[in-house]
């Protein structure tokens, strides 16, 4: 019990490290204007990358708009999952439909996006592996509780 105890004490520290650490990485590339943290600039790339799996890159474009919305909720709802016993069913649900969404993300940018820029596709891969990893130990975190 105290083990699980401090997993879900140190998850709450990696959420708020989340949530600094992507104000952080988003931030620069809205309040400097091009070409500053171009590196950063993911929608930028995604343009230059043309069509995905036969879809155009405006369609893609609202596609990304709606993951960060989804992968916001889940996250969220991670978040409170671990601090909440009421949302702890629903956090379960999240963070297992967490574990695929992340999953297509990281892998998004570790292969196809990588072909279009590389810097780009490393940083956000990296992150996108911090949140999987995150994920999965919420996951495992609300089953053992």
């Amino acid at each position: 019990m105290g083990y699980i105890k401090l997993n879900i004490n140190i998850l709450r520290f990696l959420y708020l490290f989340i949530l600094i650490f992507t104000i952080v990485l988003v931030t620069p590339p809205h309040v400097f204007p091009p070409p500053n943290f171009m590196f950063l600039r993911f929608p930028t790339h995604l343009e230059s990358m043309g069509s995905f799996l036969s879809v155009s890159w405006p369609i893609t474009f609202e596609i990304y708009h709606l993951g960060l919305v989804v992968l916001t909720l889940i996250i969220s709802i991670n978040a409170l999952g671990l601090t909440f016993l009421r949302i702890r069913p629903i956090a379960k649900i999240s963070s297992f439909l967490g574990l695929f969404l992340i999953t297509a993300i990281f892998l998004f940018f570790l292969f196809p996006f990588m072909k279009v820029n590389a810097s780009t596709a490393i940083i956000y891969s990296i992150y996108f592996l911090f949140l999987l990893i995150v994920d999965l130990s919420t996951f495992l975190a609300l089953i053992k509780k």
